[in-house]
């Protein structure tokens, strides 16, 4: 399996908060469970799942009883830190007095409570009521006055800040320090092809960058990927920061990254779970692999080393998809998306090469939206959707950065100089940062870390010196209604038309989570054949290029088909000396070949049947009939088996006019070739007149063909039906062995000339019953008739006709599926009975009482209905209640 390596070149950050002011001291204790004092020894290790630790403890002027109980879901069974020497490796894994000492609960007689606490040695954690989130952790440093219990400290968030000692302020001259680290370079994007001299068959240099095999995408869905992260320590950053609770400050490196990729800007849900750290020990003198300030030697040296230590089963608790290393060279980025914008007004994109001193925030681009999109899409990030094992993750500190290292400490890092200090006014440095280095105020344009002091109770946020308070509630991103179906993307030959719905209803906002579930549904149209004699459709878009220069100079464009990769556009000039990616890839409607209808769809080649459905499994049979059982052809199919000792053409056989599913292969490595050739004229479709033809589409008797070369073995396959006959021919290259030829067509049996066909198609899915609470979706058979004509290019158009011209064949069953699930976030609101309209009831009729039923939100805003659960909507109406006969009034 494949694994994403990274490295990332950064300064180090001390773990610890500084100082805490204004925080509490109270001496917690155990208790039974009437509140009676047992002792104040709180360490605690639960020997069964069913202990229950009793403790009470002060906090602000009130007094909780905690009831907890044992919690390890949160550590991942199979975590392990190791340390790496020269002789020998150690590995951690934690053991009673690390896992047995966590616990989760309730604060006695407060609904809605919550409870985290660690009681290893002395209690820490959180406490959460209504009155809002304490914090708990023991007293390290408490005064020397004598009393019984261990002193813990009791405080709340918006007492932790850092203590910035004042420095004596001193007239500096402001330098601006930037560091060179712009200098990316964008890969090169032509590739030319060699024409050997030698005897064996025309090669196309290898492209100077990997293809990734084609994989035929499924439906846009949006699904739960976890990202399983090895992290690795290099020497340089132990010289710096020693052993110092690297383990803790690697966890809230790694936090911060999982926040970046939860940002709803990004488009889908990922999560990133650390599942080993490796570190050097004190003995270790070498580094695990050969690094050097060359990025691209180092990068390569890392990934051949991070493939040999990862275990090869997915489901290994230490199994990594991304291994990350850590070092403190300050090395550049080597590449550069090519056409996205590096910001937007003052919002940097993540993945800019280059840090700019007026960016305001951060956030992913459109183009790295897509990009990963598309990535999950085609399959290629399959190994992300297995959760962690058990799905235990790390319990990442809940404090920002800027909140544990303060501004003087951030100078130091940045500069590397042990005797920077912040010279910038303290409520100047959530914008920008500037120090005092060699007695020189200098900065690098950069802020202070989120959290940062900045006043008296602030810190820093967005850019901003701001009031600390707690954070917002996290908000989960809702889906929103679907879009109607898109322009088609193609006039005729089976074009693309999408629709989309965007995780807006509301967006994820402050930390929560992004949608799951379908995006975007697809649907052919506009599927008659093109006119003939057009160019492909792949050829039309290459030759939007032909006013564009090319490295100097302007070309006509022909395209150039690469099996490996069919849904990026490749251009290359008429004499094929170069082929050039145009833009991102092939447009919508595509196909990916011209052997199957599959087309692609945003880059990723989707699945077509031939009853043009996306993703559908129906088939053609060797006749060309959809679905069909082969019974209205004859397969025609022979072996070619004859040498030559000269250079010579020789004839294998005659192909008549209509026939389809033409295949003509090589049956092993040869350096002779395939020749075609009209029957009725002196014509060469492939190879022929001393031309050899390279791989790709080509036209070939009024029919599509597609012409491989792969390993010296060739292989034809036209869908056709031809309108002429044709030649296939062996071009001999001399004495060179010949494993034989393959061929293989049918055609269409006499008696067979035209005839109606009917079959049962599954109509599109329905609109959802309900945007949010549990809808249903439903999909019925439809009775389509197809006209079937052996010497039409395709069949024709298909058409509904009355269900009653399908009674022979068995029906479908109509489908059903469950659709927006997700909770909804508004609710229906009743109304009171209304008065019966009547006062009696007519003979066979029954009156009804109505009341008022209503879809409002929060703000009690009346909204449509479809935004509530239709499934939960209260009736109506219901029939009135004891009223009397008419009749009985009138005796």
């Amino acid at each position: 399996m494949d694994t994403t390596v990274y490295i990332i070149y950064l300064n180090y950050i001390r773990l610890y908060t500084n100082e805490i002011e204004g925080a509490h001291v109270t001496i917690p204790f155990k208790v039974n469970e009437r509140g009676e004092h047992l002792t104040y020894n709180l360490t605690h290790y639960h020997a069964h799942p069913e202990d229950i630790l009793r403790v009470n403890i002060s906090a602000y002027d009130s007094v909780h009883h905690l009831v907890l109980k044992p919690a390890k879901d949160f550590l991942a069974p199979g975590l392990i830190i190791e340390r790496r020497g020269d002789k020998k490796h150690t590995r951690i894994v934690p053991d009673k007095f690390l896992t047995d000492c966590h616990y989760q609960g309730y604060v006695h007689g407060e609904t809605e409570s919550r409870v985290a606490i660690s009681a290893c040695n002395g209690l820490a954690g959180f406490i959460h009521t209504k009155q809002g989130k304490v914090y708990v952790e023991p007293a390290y440093h408490p005064d020397k006055t004598i009393s019984p219990g261990h002193k813990h400290l009791v405080f709340k968030r918006s007492v932790l800040v850092n203590s910035i000692p004042n420095k004596r302020k001193r007239k500096k001259k402001k330098k601006l320090h930037q560091k060179s680290n712009c200098g990316t370079r964008d890969p090169k994007r032509y590739t030319e092809l060699e024409w050997q001299k030698q005897l064996g068959k025309v090669k196309m240099k290898k492209l100077k960058y990997k293809h990734i095999k084609a994989i035929r995408g499924k439906r846009s869905i949006s699904r739960p990927q976890f990202v399983e992260t090895l992290l690795v320590v290099d020497n340089s950053m132990i010289e710096f920061h020693q052993y110092e609770n690297i383990n803790n400050y690697l966890l809230t490196l790694m936090n911060m990254v999982s926040s970046f990729y939860q940002d709803p800007s990004i488009g889908n849900y990922i999560k990133v779970v650390v599942v080993k750290i490796i570190t050097p020990d004190e003995s270790s003198s070498t580094p695990f692999f050969e690094a050097s300030t060359n990025a691209d030697e180092t990068l390569k040296n890392f990934c051949k080393w991070q493939k040999d230590n990862n275990p090869g089963d997915d489901n290994h608790p230490n199994h990594h998809d991304v291994a990350v290393l850590i070092t403190s060279f300050g090395m550049l980025h080597d590449t550069e998306k090519i056409g996205c914008k590096r910001k937007i007004g003052n919002n940097l994109h993540i993945m800019t090469p280059s840090f700019e001193a007026d960016a305001v925030s951060v956030s992913w681009s459109n183009c790295s939206r897509r990009e990963v999109t598309n990535f999950l899409d085609k399959g290629l990030g399959k190994c992300l959707q297995d959760p962690p094992t058990e799905t235990e993750e790390y319990q990442y500190p809940s404090l920002p950065a800027g909140a544990m290292y303060d501004a003087t400490y951030q100078c130091r890092l940045q500069f590397g100089a042990a005797e920077a200090e912040v010279c910038s006014p303290l409520d100047d440095i959530c914008s920008r940062l500037w120090c005092t280095v060699n007695d020189t105020c200098t900065s690098l344009l950069r802020p202070a870390a989120p959290g940062t002091r900045c006043a008296k109770h602030k810190w820093c946020k967005n850019l901003e010196c701001v009031p600390v308070m707690d954070d917002p509630v996290p908000v989960d991103g809702g889906w929103g209604e679907w879009s109607s179906w898109s322009e088609c993307s193609r006039t005729c030959g089976s074009g693309v038309s999408i629709m989309s719905r965007e995780c807006d209803h509301p967006p994820p906002t402050d930390g929560g989570k992004f949608c799951v579930g379908e995006r975007k549904r697809y649907r052919i149209c506009n599927n008659d054949p093109c006119p003939e004699g057009q160019p492909t459709f792949r050829a039309l878009q290459c030759s939007w290029n032909n006013n564009k220069t090319y490295e100097g100079k302007k070309y006509e464009w022909q395209p150039y088909f690469d099996q490996t990769d069919p849904c990026q556009l490749y251009c290359s000039d008429a004499n094929e000396t170069i082929i050039v990616p145009w833009g991102d890839y092939a447009a919508d409607g595509t196909p990916c070949n011209v052997v199957f209808r599959d087309v692609c769809i945003s880059g990723i080649c989707k699945r077509v049947g031939c009853d043009w459905v996306v993703d559908s499994t129906a088939k053609e049979d060797e006749c060309g009939i959809c679905q069909g059982d082969g019974t209205k052809c004859d397969i025609f199919k022979g072996i070619y088996r004859k040498q030559s000792s000269v250079p010579r053409s020789r004839e294998i056989v005659v192909i008549p006019s209509g026939a389809r599913n033409i295949l003509v292969e090589e049956n092993g490595e040869s350096n002779n070739y395939i020749e075609l050739s009209s029957a009725v004229g002196r014509k060469y479709y492939l190879n022929g007149k001393r031309l050899i033809t390279l791989p790709g589409e080509y036209n070939v008797a009024g029919a599509q063909a597609l012409y491989e070369r792969e390993s010296s073995i060739e292989k034809i396959r036209i869908p056709g039906p031809i309108q002429e006959p044709i030649v296939v021919s062996i071009i001999f290259r001399g004495k060179v062995y010949n494993p034989g030829v393959s061929w293989k067509y049918s055609l269409w049996k006499p008696e067979v000339a035209k005839q109606v066909n009917y079959s049962w198609v599954m109509d599109e899915w329905s609109q959802c019953s309900s945007t949010c609470g549990g809808g249903v979706q439903f999909r019925k058979a439809l009775c389509q008739e197809r006209t079937i004509s052996p010497v039409a290019f395709e069949l024709e158009s298909p058409s509904f006709v009355s269900e009653e011209l399908c009674d022979d064949i068995p029906k479908p069953d109509m489908l059903k599926r469950a659709c927006n699930d997700d909770p909804c976030r508004f609710k229906w609101w009743v109304g009171p009975w209304k008065s019966c309209p009547v006062t009696c009831t007519e003979k066979n009729r029954k009156p009804m009482r109505h009341r008022d039923v209503m879809c409002m939100d929060d703000q009690e805003t009346a909204l449509p209905d479809h935004f509530c659960s239709s499934a939960a909507k209260p009736e109506e109406y219901e029939p009135c209640q004891r009223l009397l006969p008419c009749d009985a009034y009138e005796r």
